[in-house]
C-alpha cells in the first residue's frame, strides 16, 4: 500500500489513484485535442465548436476552460451548444454572451448537505466569468439535504434523457 510519485512516497490503507486527466482519445483522433500541451480541446465558447475541426462541437470535461468539471455545467454547455447549432443551421448568429450555471450538492451526513452554486457569463476576450452572486454553504444542514435530493433527481433525469 505504497504509491511512489515524482514528489513523494505515499502510504495508505486505502489509495485512490486518479490518472492524468485529459480530453478523450476520440478528441485526439479527430484532431481536436489542440491546446499547447495536447491535453485539452479549445473551443469557441459561444458555440462550443472546435477551434481546429470545423463543425465538431465539444462540451464537458474535454474542453480547456476555467470552469468546474461537473455534470451540471456540462448539461448547461450542451444547451448553449444545441441552441447555437440551431441558430447556425438557420443562418443566424448564436447568442454572443451565453450564460451557464453550476450547482452541486454534497451530503455531509445522512441528513445534511451543502451546496456550491455559480453563474458564468461569457465575455469576449475573457471566456466564462463567474458572476459575484455565487458561493457555497459554510456547513451542511437539513434544508440543503432536501434540496440535494430534488436536485439529484432532476440532474440525473436531465443527463440521462
Amino acid at each position: 500500500m505504497l504509491v511512489s510519485t515524482e514528489f513523494d512516497n505515499v502510504k495508505g490503507d486505502v489509495l485512490n489513484v486518479v490518472p492524468r486527466q485529459r480530453a478523450g482519445e476520440v478528441c485526439a483522433l479527430a484532431g481536436a485535442r489542440n491546446d499547447s500541451t495536447g491535453t485539452w480541446c479549445t473551443v469557441d465558447f459561444t458555440t462550443f465548436e472546435s477551434t481546429t475541426v470545423p463543425n465538431v462541437h465539444i462540451i464537458g470535461d474535454s474542453i480547456l476552460a476555467g470552469l468546474p468539471k461537473s455534470g451540471h455545467i456540462t448539461t448547461n454547455q450542451a444547451k448553449v451548444c444545441a441552441a447555437a447549432i440551431v441558430e447556425l443551421l438557420a443562418g443566424r448568429q448564436p447568442d454572443p454572451a451565453p450564460v451557464i450555471a453550476n450547482t452541486c450538492y454534497s451530503a455531509t451526513s445522512n441528513t445534511t448537505a451543502g451546496h456550491v452554486a455559480h453563474v458564468y457569463r461569457f465575455e469576449a476576450g475573457k471566456g466564462y466569468v463567474a458572476q459575484p452572486e455565487g458561493g457555497a454553504t459554510a456547513r451542511g444542514d437539513e434544508t440543503n439535504f432536501t434540496y440535494m435530493e430534488s436536485w439529484s433527481k432532476n440532474i440525473w433525469a436531465n443527463v440521462l434523457s
